[in-house]
C-alpha cells in the first residue's frame, strides 16, 4: 500500500535534478544518476527510502562527473556511511566510468562495478541513416558553458552546433560564455540557436538526425562525465576529434574512431581535416562501439541477476532489462509513482 500521506503530496523528482528508475522490483534494485549532491538525492528519494526501510534494497549510482579524486571518493563514503546507519538494509553499488575510478572506490572499500554511464545510450535511437545529406564537416554537441571550451573549434571553415541552455535559471557565468561563444564561432551553424526566440532543446531523435548530416565530432572539454554526445557521434558512424580528458569517454575511443588533439584551436582543425581525408569506415566505428557498449551493460545484467538470485528470484534479468531499459537511463518521476512501481511488482 502506499501511505495515506503520500496520495496528496507530488515529489516530483525532476525539481531537485535527481534521475531515478526502478530496475528490479525482487528485491527492490534502484538506478540512480548522481550529478552534483549526495544529500540532495537523499533527501529527494527520502518517501521511496522509508517505504523501503524494512527491506533490503540496493541503490545503484552512476556520477555525472568525473570521480578520480580522493577528496571525491573519500565524500561518496562518508554519504554511504551515513546512509548505511540510517537504513542498515540498504546497499550502495556505484558504477564507475573508468578502470580508475573503479580502483579508488574499490581501494575506498565501496562496492563499484566497470559500467560506464554512455553504455546507457539507445543505440536504436542514435543510428547511421545513409538517406541523409551530409553538410557538414563538424559538429559540437554541447552544453554552452566554459567547460566545454567551444573556442577551440574556432578555425573550422564548416562547424554545426548543438546547444543546450538551461533556461531559465541561466547563470551569469553562462550568459557571458555565451556571447563569448557568438563571438568566436560566427560562422557556426546553429541547429537549434539560443539566440532565438524560438530555441529549443532537440529531442534524441532530431539530435540523431542533426549527427547524420554532419562528417566528424568534437569533444573539447578537458573534464566532465561520460559525455553523452560522444557515444552518440559513434553510434551514427562519426569520428571524433577530442582533446585529452578525464571522465570516460575515451572508455569507446580506439585507432579507428577518434583522434586525440592538443588542447589548440590548430590541432583540432588538423585532426578534423585528417579525418575528412581519410575517413574510417561508418559502420565499423558503429559496430565497435555497440561491443564496447554490451560489454559494459552485461557487467551490470549479470550483477543485478546475481542479486535477485540471492534473494530467491531465479528468473533471467536479461528479459526484465529490455522492459526497463531506456535512453540514458534518465527519468524523473513522482516518489508517489516509484512506490507504486515497487508495489506492482511484488
Amino acid at each position: 500500500m502506499i501511505p495515506g500521506w503520500l496520495q496528496f503530496r507530488n515529489w516530483h523528482l525532476w525539481r531537485s535534478g535527481v534521475s531515478v528508475g526502478v530496475l528490479s522490483t525482487r528485491p527492490p534494485v534502484l538506478h540512480l544518476k548522481y550529478w552534483r549532491d549526495f544529500n540532495l538525492v537523499i533527501r529527494a528519494l527520502k518517501p521511496v527510502l522509508e517505504h523501503l526501510r524494512d527491506e533490503p534494497a540496493w541503490l545503484l549510482f552512476s556520477f555525472g562527473w568525473c570521480m578520480e579524486y580522493p577528496d571525491r571518493i573519500a565524500l561518496v563514503k562518508q554519504r554511504e556511511q551515513e546512509h548505511r546507519r540510517a537504513f542498515p538494509r540498504h546497499r550502495w553499488v556505484f558504477l564507475a566510468a573508468t578502470e580508475r575510478e573503479l580502483q579508488m572506490l574499490q581501494a575506498g572499500g565501496l562496492d563499484a562495478l566497470l559500467c560506464n554511464q554512455n553504455c546507457f545510450v539507445d543505440e536504436g535511437i542514435y543510428t547511421i541513416d545513409s538517406r541523409v545529406r551530409k553538410d557538414f564537416e563538424a559538429v559540437y554537441d554541447a552544453r554552452l558553458s566554459a567547460f566545454k571550451r567551444h573556442e577551440l573549434a574556432s578555425t573550422l571553415a564548416s562547424l554545426a552546433l548543438i546547444s543546450y541552455v538551461h533556461r531559465p535559471g541561466l547563470s551569469a557565468e553562462d550568459r557571458r560564455y555565451l556571447e563569448t561563444v557568438r563571438q568566436v564561432l560566427p560562422r557556426a551553424h546553429w541547429f537549434n540557436s539560443p539566440f532565438s526566440p524560438f530555441y529549443r532543446r532537440l529531442s534524441a531523435k532530431a539530435v540523431a538526425n542533426r549527427l547524420n548530416r554532419c562528417r566528424v565530432g568534437l569533444c573539447l572539454s578537458a573534464e566532465e562525465g561520460g559525455m553523452y554526445a560522444s557515444i552518440q557521434y559513434l553510434l551514427c558512424g562519426l569520428p571524433v576529434v577530442s582533446t585529452p580528458s578525464r571522465g570516460g569517454r575515451d572508455e569507446f575511443f580506439d585507432a579507428l574512431n577518434s583522434r586525440i588533439a592538443e588542447e589548440d584551436p590548430g590541432s583540432v582543425e588538423a585532426l578534423v581535416r585528417d579525418l575528412l581525408e581519410n575517413p574510417p569506415d561508418a559502420h565499423e566505428i558503429r559496430a565497435r562501439t555497440i561491443r564496447r557498449i554490451e560489454q559494459h551493460r552485461n557487467r551490470l545484467i549479470e550483477r543485478i541477476g546475481a542479486i535477485r538470485r540471492s534473494f530467491g528470484n531465479p528468473e533471467p534479468y536479461e528479459a526484465e532489462w529490455r522492459h526497463r531499459f531506456i535512453d540514458k537511463m534518465i527519468r524523473y518521476v513522482s516518489c508517489r509513482s516509484l512506490i507504486r512501481t515497487l508495489e506492482e511488482g511484488r
